[in-house]
Formats: structure tokens, sequence, C-alpha cells
């Protein structure tokens, strides 16, 4: 079985920012928050409800449909989104605040003070996220990798983002500085992508492993290799599940298969 690295529910780290901020903010009565009713006619918990609505309703958009997007590998890319994040909720939340005392503090230091408050009340639960889903994939990789499971698919950070059984592993295929790899899972082949180039995974892998360049962007497991097929001139490995993949001809000794001619590539 292969483990693959799940993004964490956004739901509930969108939940946790917005009912954190409610909290400190009716609960602990945090940042001289006034208690009475506002210019706009709302009290103390329907304030507190809507900035804390606001914040869970800002999180969970950016998470749900950009963060996906931005391919967040490394540790900086991770801690400078968690700020884009917070300074998007920062300004709505700002806009919410003068709407409820009719714009009295659309000002600069009241901005920037909201800015420093709001962003305070955000590393708990961004913090405690973070330290959770860490946790959480650990777990999961100790309670559903077997003993044998050896292979360990780092990314150009050195993160492991999916460990499996070597003969689970079918192939990568390079796409620029990215790397997809196919392997057997729960349903089927499954597909992970990664940030790293094909030249440092055959350098770290191929020694140990066996695993083949048997394509400039291909990286191949001879052993899920069943034959090899020529159509139109060009080569190709099927492999089992019935993927195939684009071999060069140099490199056809190499996974160790005899060849059949004109058989159609799937």
């Amino acid at each position: 079985m292969a483990i693959s690295e799940r993004p964490f529910p956004e739901l509930f780290l969108s939940l946790g920012c917005g009912f954190y901020l409610f909290f400190v903010l009716y609960f602990y009565k945090a940042y001289n928050i006034q208690l009475g009713v506002s210019f706009s006619g709302h009290s103390h918990l329907e304030r507190s409800l809507a900035i804390g609505l606001e914040t869970f309703l800002i999180f969970y958009l950016l998470e749900r449909y950009l963060s996906p997007a931005l391919r967040l590998d490394a540790f900086w890319q991770k801690l400078l989104w968690r700020g884009a994040e917070t300074f998007v909720g920062a300004n709505f939340c700002f806009v919410l605040f003068n709407y409820f005392w009719h714009w009295t503090e659309w000002d600069w230091p009241g901005y920037t003070l909201l800015l420093r408050e709001y962003a305070m009340a955000m590393i708990v639960p961004l913090l405690v996220f973070g330290v959770l889903k860490e946790n959480l994939q650990i777990k999961k990789q100790q309670k559903t990798a077997p003993e044998n499971q050896n292979l360990n698919i780092k990314a150009s950070n050195g993160k492991v983002e999916l460990a499996l059984r070597p003969d689970d592993f079918f192939y990568a295929k390079a796409e620029d500085n990215y790397l997809r790899i196919f392997y057997r899972g729960e349903k089927g082949t499954e597909i992970h992508m990664l940030r790293r180039t094909m030249k440092s995974m055959e350098d770290e892998l191929a020694p140990e492993t066996g695993m083949v360049r048997c394509h400039r962007s291909y990286l191949a497991n001879p052993k899920q290799v069943r034959k090899i097929v020529r159509e139109k001139g060009a080569w190709f490995a099927v492999l089992d599940g019935g993927n195939s993949i684009p071999v060069s001809k140099s490199r056809l000794k190499d996974l160790g298969v005899k060849t059949t001619e004109n058989i159609r590539h799937s």
C-alpha cells in the first residue's frame, strides 16, 4: 500500500481560525473590544460572530480555491502563504470593523493596529493546525506502512512525500521541474506530483533500487515491465496494469525484457 500526502481538510483550518478569533473577542474580550452596542446597532456578540465568520470564509475560500494551484513545497513558501492569508483576512476585518463604527477608525493608525492584532490572534490557530497536520501525517505513515516499505520519494526540499514498497512504484514522468509519480494504490494506479528534477530522482533511486532512466522524461521500475512493443518505429514499455511509456532504443537492454513488434501503444 502506498502513502500519499493528502491535503489536510481546509475546513478544519478555516473553522479553527474563525472560532478562535470569535472566542478571544467575545469570551476573552481581547484587544479592548467595546462591549456595548456599536454605532451600527450591533451588539458585542453579533460583532464577534461576524468577525469570526468573516475570518472563516476568507481562509476557507483561499484554502479551497487558490492554495491547491500554488504548489507550496518549501517551508518558506508555506510561511509566506499563511502570512498572505492573514493579511487578506485582516483587510476584510478592517472594513467590517469600520462598518460597525461608521468609519471612525478609517485611518492609517487604526489600520496598522488592526493588522498587528489580527496577526497576533492568528498565530495560535495556524501554529496548532501545522503541528496537528504534521503529527497526523507521521502517524498515518507509521500505521499504514509495513516494515518492508523502504522506498521514500522525496521532494526537492528533502521532505518525504510518498512512502511505498519498491514493487508498487511503476514510473516517474518529468514535467519541467516537477515529477508525476505513478504507483499502485488502493484504487489501482494513482498519481502523486512533487517538485523535483528527474536527474536528482535518478541519482538517488537508480543505484539502490535498479530503477532505469528509459527515456529522457521517464524513470521506470524494470520489475513492472511486462513487455516491450514497437509501433511506427518507436519503442514502448508496457507495465503491469496496462500503462505504457516510451523507451529510448539505447536503453532497451537495461529493462531486461524481450521485445515484441507491431503491438498497438495503449
